[in-house]
């Protein structure tokens, strides 16, 4: 990376960057990444739902995924 260039962080990451500043130990750091991740996989599956209930997603496409992926 250049020297020179600068990163401009948006709103949210400037905030993020704030709060995070106050973080002074490995515990609390692990109970905010534990928090960040319930929230978006509480997210993900929200729309997992929604698609679910709109015939989007069945099991046999979820079968589908699940052996397509699997090593």
């Amino acid at each position: 990376m250049d020297m020179n260039t600068r990163t401009i962080f948006n709103p949210a990451q400037q905030y993020m960057l704030q709060l995070m500043a106050d973080v002074k130990d490995d515990k609390t750091l692990c109970e905010i990444r534990d928090l960040l991740s319930l929230y978006f996989a509480e997210k993900a599956l929200s729309v997992i739902d929604k698609r679910w209930d709109e015939g989007e997603l069945s099991q046999e496409v979820m079968n589908k995924w699940l052996n397509d992926h699997q090593l």
